[in-house]
């Protein structure tokens, strides 16, 4: 049997850490997570980047509350599913530029959640955000046109 042990590579704050998802990796040493929720009745998440090799963990309140984030080629700049839209957030200006909006508009109650990258676009899920429904959707968004 193999035997494989693991420590905390970083504890993020209470503040932080509630409804964490990802990570995602960003290359050699440094990750980045979102948080969905800043707490149990909060409607703001955040982003995180973890640089391991500098032990710097740099955080950027969002505007609403995550489901999924996704490096993209520019540095600093992240696409995210919130709310109900799919767009860009800039770190460096702390804007988020929706790219989709109206994401599942016809059922109350529900969020974009997880979310796979794949070569024709993007497949993701919305949630019921009191865990309590059984709504939610199954989505596809093309890259081609974003649609």
């Amino acid at each position: 049997m193999e035997r494989i042990e693991a420590r905390v590579l970083h504890r993020p704050s209470a503040v932080h850490g509630y409804l964490p998802e990802g990570p995602r990796p960003l290359g050699p040493g440094r990750l980045a997570w979102i948080t969905i929720q800043c707490g149990a009745a909060a409607k703001h998440g955040a982003l995180h980047v973890l640089n391991a090799a500098r032990s710097e963990n740099r955080t950027w309140k969002l505007p609403g509350r995550p489901g999924f984030v996704f490096a993209t080629n520019r540095e600093g700049v992240f696409l995210l599913g919130m709310e109900r839209s799919i767009g860009l957030f800039d770190t460096q200006t702390h804007r988020f530029e929706e790219l989709v909006s109206g994401i599942d508009a016809h059922t109350t109650g529900t969020i974009v959640n997880d979310a796979v990258l794949c070569a024709s676009g993007l497949v993701f899920g919305c949630k019921d955000t009191a865990f309590r429904d059984r709504k939610a959707g199954l989505w596809f968004l093309r890259r081609r046109d974003l649609k």
